[in-house]
């Protein structure tokens, strides 16, 4: 069961988690230019003089022309001629410097395909690795991204080098469960995420975990979305293993319930309690978890209702069990199977 968030939260200083339903994707930006790549293609939005900014979406979006805090629209000719002037110093470069700048170049001109293929030819340099590995990620070709993106890893402590020396910022947006996705530098944590979704796209699970596990030795404790990812993935591929979830029930340890994020990990802790026999604590656990309902999409408060039902059907609580599967049923009648366990025929 997939529980979608379609707003953004801000998590820590720098980070920013997109909740939206346009998948993973990819944003360059750096004096005053952003790129972002999408499925939904390529936006382009440049800041210019006397408080103007011009954005447009180019790919098989219908084109979203220019917003700007004055009547005025300036053309994507100017933004274009920001990028060649501004964005690249024109110097010196090797041949994989070259193929590194021509991927960026056809990147910010929504031509992702083309990109990649140039920077398939810089990845001996780890920034042009990393980007590559985005790149083949964002268009689904999961198994290329890997191998990209294991390259960039050989040589990690020089990430992020290449796009300091041209005075780029470069930002990948991370998938972390199915609709939420985190805005991360191109550094050691953004490349682990990155490998962890190549894995977990390739079928393999552990080496996903694994780096999860890695990545909470490298960050904050408050880090709440890194440890979302593990508690999910953990769920998902071994949920109902005992150790795995004697392992869930640590991760998430005794949280508050301050953010949706929160909420979530109390819902894979009270599910990894009813596995091991825990019913009273994993019905505490949900009974505390629907006590905030502000900010809580209706699908995720339905989902905890649906957990605390069938938790309590198993306790023989059945006249409590129907009164949450009701409550679901008259806001989402077709949430899962709650009509056929009301008996409620089509």
């Amino acid at each position: 069961m997939s529980v979608r968030f379609r707003k953004s939260v801000k998590i820590l200083p720098g980070v920013r988690v997109n909740l939206s339903k346009s998948g993973p994707s990819l944003s360059i930006g750096g004096g005053g230019l952003t790129l972002n790549y999408s499925k939904l293609g390529i936006r382009t939005t440049a800041d210019l003089p006397g408080g103007l900014y011009y954005t447009k979406l180019h790919g098989d979006a219908d084109e979203k022309t220019a917003e700007s805090k004055t009547e005025e629209t300036p053309t994507a000719e100017v933004a274009s001629k920001k990028l060649d002037t501004d964005f690249f110093d024109r110097v010196r470069m090797s041949e994989d410097e070259e193929q590194f700048v021509k991927g960026l170049k056809e990147f910010s001109a929504g031509n992702a395909e083309t990109a990649l293929s140039h920077l398939s030819q810089a990845t001996d340099i780890p920034d042009g690795a990393f980007l590559a590995g985005a790149v083949a990620l964002s268009l689904e070709k999961y198994t290329e991204s890997l191998q990209y993106l294991e390259k960039a890893a050989a040589h990690k402590e020089k990430l992020g080098e290449r796009f300091k020396k041209y005075g780029v910022s470069s930002e990948v947006e991370v998938p972390i469960t199915e609709e939420i996705s985190v805005l991360q530098e191109a550094d050691e944590r953004g490349l682990i995420l990155l490998l962890a979704e190549a894995y977990q796209h390739t079928g393999n699970m552990e080496r996903a975990t694994d780096a999860m596990r890695e990545l909470l030795k490298l960050i904050p404790p408050e880090d709440i979305v890194a440890r979302l990812s593990l508690v999910e993935m953990l769920s998902d591929s071994k949920g109902d293993d005992v150790e795995t979830c004697k392992e869930i029930i640590a991760l998430v340890g005794d949280i508050p319930n301050e953010t949706p994020f929160h909420t979530m990990l109390l819902l894979y802790k009270a599910r990894a309690l009813r596995k091991v026999g825990l019913n009273d604590i994993a019905k505490k656990t949900l009974s505390d978890a629907l006590r905030r309902t502000k900010d809580r999409s209706t699908e995720v408060l339905n989902t905890l209702r649906y957990e605390r039902a069938i938790l309590l059907e198993a306790m023989g609580q059945k006249a409590a069990a129907r009164k949450d599967l009701e409550t679901i049923f008259a806001s989402d009648p077709h949430f899962e199977d709650v009509a056929e366990r009301l008996n409620i025929s089509a």
